[in-house]
């Protein structure tokens, strides 16, 4: 198959399959259930048409209280990588790579009517392997999220994080 047809159709299976999605590390106080829950879990994969995805889990506690009050929060997050980059420009041959993370992080969760932001920072380890390399780093992570709906039929959704490691910056925004 040519190179342009398999991006053509690895784009049309992207369009295919986009829908509707939310996104929230902690729910606003106005949807909290009746009772006390300590713990959020919650994960994400992506996938191009470049053959690159991840997937990410979190799990979120509040030791001392309720998930959806203010207070101390404790983060674990695993995460896996796969990708291609180039490895020779002449001729031009792509390898293949993976990526395994793992962190813990600590914060504060300040949840106001409506309007929740999520502060953490901590320790962040990577295990990679990049064309039969290996490598492991140490490093930090800091990560900032915030949750609003407005209303009762909008939500904004922004997260940002910066990882030590590969001074590596990320930012997700959603407004619906």
């Amino acid at each position: 198959m040519a190179p342009w047809n398999s991006r053509v159709l690895g784009l049309l299976a992207l369009l295919v399959t986009v829908r509707h999605a939310e996104a929230f590390d902690v729910l606003p106080p106005s949807a909290a259930p009746n009772k006390s829950q300590h713990v959020v879990i919650d994960s994400s994969f992506d996938a191009n048409s470049l053959r690159s995805s991840s997937w990410d889990v979190n799990g979120t506690f509040a030791p001392f209280g309720d998930v959806y009050e203010n207070g101390f929060r404790v983060r674990i997050t695993g995460s896996a990588s796969w990708y291609r980059f180039i490895a020779s420009e002449d001729p031009r041959t792509f390898a293949s790579g993976r990526s395994l993370e793992g962190d813990l992080l600590f914060g504060y969760l300040l949840a106001l009517p409506r309007v929740s932001v999520l502060g953490l920072l901590g320790a962040a380890g990577v295990e990679g392997n990049d064309n039969g390399t290996t490598t492991r780093r140490a490093g930090g992570k800091a990560v900032v999220s915030m949750f609003a709906q407005p209303t009762d039929t909008t939500m904004a959704y922004a997260n940002y994080s910066f990882s030590s490691i590969n001074n590596y910056y990320r930012c997700i925004t959603r407004l619906v």
